[in-house]
């Protein structure tokens, strides 16, 4: 279990950046390595092979034919051309036109003469040519062979070098290089975890600072570190979704409560009734009071518990809008014709103004059932002789839907909480029976799913004035 826990802890973000940092470097040091090795030997051969053109430029200087061969001619009391002469002899190979030897230092001996057929051959080739062998003992020699015409006769001729000061050189470097590597490997290794471990530092402190948010404190928020970089966009990413599930939590807490309230409501006075008439009811008119009363009160439960089902299957997505095209005016129209006469009854002034011709894309049930419960608001709060206007009109690219009345208003602080559920205005004296408080929590939500916007304008004893705007659908005839 240790060593699992180990391991884990090895494979951290900060082991796997200081990995790639150290793998990165040394992979970029071995290549350069071999790279510079590469060219150092290639600076030696072409400084060896230049020293090699050179020598054969000179050699014609100090070669002589005659009947019976080739010979040497220099002044050896100059001590410059006897060391001249003396190099170009430690690695030499002269031989005539067919191939046959004529003259062959020890050096080029130890590397195995070739055979006058193929001396021949090489010498009926293009030349100059330069190549590399190697002696019985692994020494490299570099070589360059040409054709030197001396006395009206041709002569071929090797001059070569020895590359054991070269390749000692280039063992030497790639020693050295090599020997350096590894602790730099292991130098950069650490400066990579420090570095890994610093540019994660403020990431630690975001995580140690997301620790600290928890349902009961969901305010705490992490603060910004002012760099605007992408660690500040992950820190204000966090501090919405820290909000936005305060703001779910709190729903979430006020629901419960609102729960709890409206069906301890109906449930007690329930038990209340049915006890009451246990004890003290004798007659069967007072038990069927009773019951009656039981019996509104379960409907008035039952309509709870159906809405908020309804409620709760529209806000998790599982209930299904079922889309088409619709005249948003005619079906408003349609919807206010019906509390006409409602409206009659209650002395009310009822206008109706909706143009035809305002399309929308929505689900006909829904959309309906938003305008009846604005209406059904607006009638239910207006006093008699006051007024209700509904309009629908295209203004831009929405089809707008006004529900005005001259009820009797609500109070500012109590605006931001309409479309909660369960939020009610303090009943007034005489108000009709009693809603569920979430008929306006529909009408968001309905608006919402149709893409809309819905606000509210109202004051104490003048109205309120609830706008609902949709989006026109401009796709073809359905």
């Amino acid at each position: 279990m240790q060593l699992r826990i180990w391991k884990q802890r090895s494979l951290g973000l900060r082991a796997r950046l200081t990995l790639s940092y150290a793998v990165a470097f040394t992979v970029v040091l071995l290549l350069l390595g071999i790279l510079f090795r590469a060219r150092f030997e290639r600076v030696l051969i072409d400084e060896a092979q230049s020293i090699l053109e050179d020598e054969s430029a000179t050699i014609r200087k100090y070669l002589r034919a005659d009947g019976r061969g080739v010979g040497w001619e220099f002044d050896s009391s100059v001590s410059e051309e006897a060391f001249f002469v003396r190099r170009m002899r430690r690695v030499l190979l002269i031989a005539d036109q067919d191939g046959q030897p004529l003259e062959v230092s020890d050096s080029y001996r130890r590397l195995g003469v070739e055979p006058p057929a193929g001396l021949k051959k090489i010498f009926d080739g293009p030349l100059p040519i330069v190549r590399t062998r190697y002696a019985p003992d692994g020494s490299r020699y570099i070589l360059r062979s040409e054709r030197i015409r001396l006395d009206s006769r041709n002569y071929y001729v090797t001059l070569g070098r020895e590359l054991e000061e070269s390749d000692a050189l280039v063992r030497a470097f790639t020693f050295n290089y090599y020997l350096i590597v590894w602790p730099l490997c292991a130098a950069l290794a650490l400066l990579g975890w420090w570095l890994s471990g610093r540019g994660l530092k403020p990431l630690n402190d975001v995580a140690r600072a997301a620790q600290a948010v928890s349902s009961s404190n969901l305010k705490t928020l992490i603060p910004m570190r002012g760099a605007d970089d992408e660690l500040d966009h992950l820190i204000s990413t966090l501090n919405s979704m820290t909000e936005r599930l305060e703001v779910s939590f709190n729903q979430m807490k006020h629901f419960s409560t609102d729960v709890s309230h409206e069906l301890r409501t109906p449930l007690t006075t329930i038990r209340g009734q049915l006890e009451v008439a246990l004890f003290t009811a004798k007659t069967e008119a007072q038990l069927r009071e009773a019951i009656i009363a039981s019996v509104d009160e379960v409907d008035h439960l039952s309509r709870v518990v159906s809405a908020l089902l309804q409620l709760a299957a529209a806000e998790s997505g599982q209930l299904v809008v079922n889309r088409e095209r619709l005249d948003f005016g005619q079906l408003c129209g349609g919807i206010a014709a019906r509390f006409e006469e409602a409206a009659d009854v209650q002395n009310l002034a009822f206008k109706v103004t909706c143009e035809s011709g305002c399309f929308v894309e929505g689900d006909r049930t829904q959309l309906e059932r938003l305008v009846t419960n604005l209406v059904a608001n607006a009638m239910k709060y207006t006093p008699a002789g006051g007024s209700i206007s509904i309009q629908v009109r295209a203004i831009d690219d929405s089809a707008v839907l006004t529900v005005q009345d001259t009820g009797r208003g609500i109070a500012p602080q109590h605006l931001p909480h309409i479309f909660d559920r369960f939020y009610r205005v303090a009943a007034l004296s005489g108000d009709p029976a009693r809603g569920l408080g979430l008929g306006l929590s529909f009408v968001a939500w309905i608006t919402k799913a149709h893409w809309g916007h819905i606000d509210v304008k109202s004051e104490l004893g003048q109205g309120s004035t609830f706008r609902v705007s949709l989006p026109i659908y401009h796709g073809g005839k359905s």
